[in-house]
C-alpha cells in the first residue's frame, strides 16, 4: 500500500471516505506532508473498521488509538490501534480518554449527533497538538433530524461556521466556553463534497478540517 494514495486504500477497504462520501481526496492535501511522520492518530467511530484500516496502511509510522460506543475488540486481532470503548458525550469519559496522550490528528466519525459532536470537539481539542488537525465529518446531519438536526440554530455545523467566519455567538450550542474553543483555532476550513463518487450524494456531503495554533 506504500505508493497508494489514501482514496485508493479507503476504496480498497470499502471505506465510505473514499465512496459515498469522498472525503479522502480532500484530505491527501493535509495528510500527505505527514505521512510518514510518528503521527499519534485517534478515531472516533469505528463500525467495521474500514477506516481505522486505511488509516493503518497510509500511516506505517503512526500509532492510532480508536473508541467506539461498542466493544469492536474483535476487529484488532493484530492490534493495529489502541481501542477504548465509552460514549463521546460523556464528558467525564472523554476528559480522561487516553490520559496523557496528545494526539496529532483527531478524526470524529462517531454517532453524528450534534451533542456528541460538541461535546467531543470541546473535551478533546486540548488534546491535539500545536498545527494538529482536527476533523469532523458528516455535519450534513446537521440537517437531519435523527440527529437532532435540521438546520437549527444550534448545530454542529452552524458551530463550525461562526469559528469560520470569526464570530462566535451563543446559539444554544452544547458547549460550555465557546471562545476557549475558537481561540485555539488557527484555521478552519468547511467542504461541501461535490465529488462523491455517488452522484446522488454530491453537494450533500459536509466535512470540516480545523487546525490548532
Amino acid at each position: 500500500m506504500k505508493n497508494k494514495t489514501l482514496t485508493e486504500i479507503g476504496i480498497h477497504y470499502g471505506t465510505d471516505k473514499a465512496t459515498f462520501h469522498g472525503f479522502t481526496g480532500i484530505y491527501d492535501k493535509y495528510f500527505t506532508p505527514l505521512r510518514d511522520d510518528k503521527l499519534t492518530i485517534l478515531e472516533i467511530g469505528i463500525d467495521k473498521g474500514c477506516s481505522i484500516f486505511t488509516l493503518r496502511d497510509y500511516f506505517t509510522n503512526a500509532q492510532i488509538y480508536a473508541i467506539d460506543c461498542l466493544d469492536k475488540s474483535y476487529l484488532n486481532q493484530n492490534n493495529d490501534f489502541i481501542l477504548s470503548v465509552g460514549d463521546q458525550a460523556n464528558r467525564e469519559y472523554m476528559r480522561n480518554l487516553f490520559a496523557g496522550v496528545e494526539f496529532d490528528i483527531i478524526i470524529d466519525d462517531g454517532g453524528h449527533g450534534i451533542e456528541q459532536q460538541q461535546v467531543t470537539l470541546e473535551e478533546m481539542l486540548p488534546r491535539l497538538k500545536s498545527r494538529g488537525i482536527y476533523i469532523l465529518e458528516d455535519l450534513h446531519t446537521s440537517y437531519e433530524y435523527g440527529y437532532s438536526g435540521n438546520a437549527t440554530d444550534n448545530t454542529t455545523l452552524n458551530l463550525i461556521e461562526c469559528i469560520k467566519a470569526q464570530s462566535v455567538i451563543d446559539r444554544g450550542f452544547y458547549i460550555n466556553n465557546l471562545d476557549a474553543i475558537a481561540n485555539q483555532i488557527d484555521e478552519c476550513n468547511i467542504f461541501y463534497n461535490d465529488t462523491s463518487s455517488d452522484a446522488r450524494h454530491r453537494g450533500k456531503s459536509v466535512t470540516s478540517i480545523l487546525i490548532k495554533k
